[in-house]
């Protein structure tokens, strides 16, 4: 059964998204400080999951709900694990939108600052499931950087693993 969390906020700093720009607070960026405040106003984190059990998990490859995933990484990080947790998280459509609307240099600020929020947004995630599960730790593994899929990319995955074609999610 899959779960949506909605209705929850994360806030991100301005000093953080100085800091991983390399910019000076001291040349004129109040600009950043403003993209920080709209961000955090426009964006609508949500999070979308599930829970999967692991059949067996072999040195190069992991079955999850009788799905093969080819990653060493993977199995090495699920050796001891019985049950994982497939996750989409968003953070809307606003911010993307608006980002249009401004100049190259603040483009480039927002997606920053959107990539932070979605971060944000799966570190959020994981602190409810460890909650919600009473697990000690989570590893938010993302399927595009270290796992070859044998179906069409991680979402279609997902999607078998939670035995569905197609969710709702307004």
């Amino acid at each position: 059964m899959e779960t949506i969390i909605k209705n929850f906020h994360v806030q991100i700093d301005s000093e953080e998204i100085l800091k991983r720009l390399h910019l000076d607070k001291k040349k004129g960026v109040e600009y950043v400080h403003e993209l920080v405040e709209l961000a955090n106003s426009i964006t609508t984190p949500e999070a979308l999951y599930g829970v999967a059990y692991i059949n067996s998990v072999q040195p190069s490859k992991v079955f999850i709900n009788k799905i093969t995933f080819s990653s060493h990484v993977l199995s090495e990080n699920l050796r001891n694990v019985g049950r994982v947790f497939p996750y989409i998280v968003t953070i809307g459509k606003e911010l993307e939108a608006i980002s249009t609307t401004f100049k190259l240099l603040k483009q480039y600020c927002l997606e920053e600052i959107g990539n932070i929020t979605l971060r944000e947004t799966v570190k959020y995630l994981s602190d409810y499931l460890k909650s919600e599960y009473k697990t000690k730790q989570t590893i938010m593994h993302e399927p595009r950087q270290t796992t070859r899929l044998a179906n069409n990319g991680a979402k279609t995955v997902i999607f078998t693993l939670w035995r569905c074609r197609e969710i709702s999610w307004c």
